[in-house]
């Protein structure tokens, strides 16, 4: 089957059209003059102009409002997306953790077992005992029972372990994704398995938090006398006051599902 050839928006060059199309998949000007064909020299100055030509800026709008038409998405949808992804809290897909060592909890700092490596540990044991006295040799005695609780990896460290000095074991855990709160599966991107074990992605945050701000607007273009990045204080408290609310609302429902003790890393 042929495959379509995409006609041209008119009133653009074929290298305009092209800049357009690159612009929509990238959303940086640069990067799409670049891809247009515009040397790598020219393409810094080239695309943000490109951008500033009112038919071109216009097959760009055109053209964005038609893919949001096709995936049924508006504005306020993106903007709530955007906040959702900018305020979801990491930690809940991932987290580099130092939980206890095999002395932080043991009676007076003793080793510990689970009951699984206990049993196999006392197997062993009792083996070893069995074979030297088949032989004749020294009863080594019966195997120690435990004292105190079973190890749980999930203890934080005890800070006055003589062991790990109160530092514990450190380990990357990922969640179950399936358990994700609505904000952390916004968040997350994926993963993807290696040589070097399971890597998780997740979305830019700091880019959606760009957009969200774009379109709250709370990042404008200043006065060229007053120099780039100027925010309007009252957009500002504004802006601030939404993302603290969405982050007291993430907090909440990772306590609610037990993935947070309210203390923050």
């Amino acid at each position: 089957m042929t495959k379509k050839k995409p006609t041209r928006p008119r009133g653009l060059t074929d290298k305009q059209a092209v800049f357009v199309r690159e612009y929509l998949a990238c959303l940086n000007a640069t990067e799409a003059a670049r891809r247009a064909g515009y040397s790598a020299k020219t393409a810094m100055w080239q695309g943000p102009q490109l951008l500033q030509k009112p038919h071109v800026a216009a097959a760009v709008e055109e053209q964005q409002r038609a893919r949001l038409e096709r995936l049924d998405l508006d504005a306020d949808g993106l903007t709530r997306l955007w906040s959702t992804v900018a305020t979801a809290d990491a930690r809940e897909i991932v987290q580099h953790r130092r939980d206890a060592c095999r002395h932080c909890w043991g009676l007076e700092h003793a080793y510990q077992f689970t009951p699984a490596e206990y049993r196999k540990a006392m197997i062993a044991h009792e083996q070893q005992r069995a074979d030297i006295l088949s032989k004749g040799g020294a009863d080594i005695g019966a195997f120690p029972a435990v004292e105190g609780d079973w190890f749980d990896a999930r203890k934080r460290p005890n800070p006055e372990c003589p062991e790990c000095f109160g530092d514990g074991v450190p380990g990357v855990y990922i969640a179950d994704t399936r358990d994700l709160s609505e904000a952390a599966k916004a968040l997350f991107a994926g993963v993807k398995e290696g040589r070097d074990g399971v890597e998780v992605k997740l979305h830019d945050q700091q880019a959606a938090t760009e957009k969200l701000g774009r379109a709250l607007g709370v990042f404008r273009d200043a006065p060229a006398s007053a120099g780039p990045g100027v925010i309007e204080s009252e957009l500002a408290l504004r802006y601030v006051a939404l993302m603290e609310k969405s982050r007291e609302m993430q907090l909440k429902s990772l306590r609610e599902r037990g993935l947070s003790d309210g203390e923050e890393n």
